[in-house]
């Protein structure tokens, strides 16, 4: 898929389980392939502190997310989008809990998706 344009209400499929971009590159790229997380790291370039964070779930920048994409013959953008839509998640949900209210929108209404 070639992305040239955003539309400004682009949407997330919320019937696709949330999950950081560590428990992706767990579950879908080394558990069934039977690569180890030293292994990736040597492929990646990516330091061992820096690999067991991503798989802790700490936020993956840009420079990760190449990293990965490298490795894994994958696109960077598709590693940094994981990331935001983990993040927008997890703020939507924390907001919709405590009733975030912001000017324009009301309490409980579709803000981020």
């Amino acid at each position: 898929m070639i992305l040239t344009r955003l539309p400004p209400q682009l949407r997330i499929d919320d019937a696709v389980p949330l999950r950081s971009p560590g428990r992706v590159l767990q579950d879908d790229y080394l558990l069934p392939h039977a690569m180890s997380a030293a292994q990736r790291a040597r492929r990646s370039g990516i330091p061992s502190w820096q690999r067991h964070r991503i798989l802790a779930g700490t936020r993956i920048n840009a420079d990760e997310g190449f990293r990965v994409a490298v490795a894994l013959r994958t696109s960077p953008l598709y590693w940094l989008l994981l990331q935001a839509r983990y993040d927008l998640e997890r703020i939507r949900r924390e907001a919709v809990a405590g009733g975030l209210v912001v000017r324009g929108i009301e309490k409980g209404a579709e803000c981020i998706s």
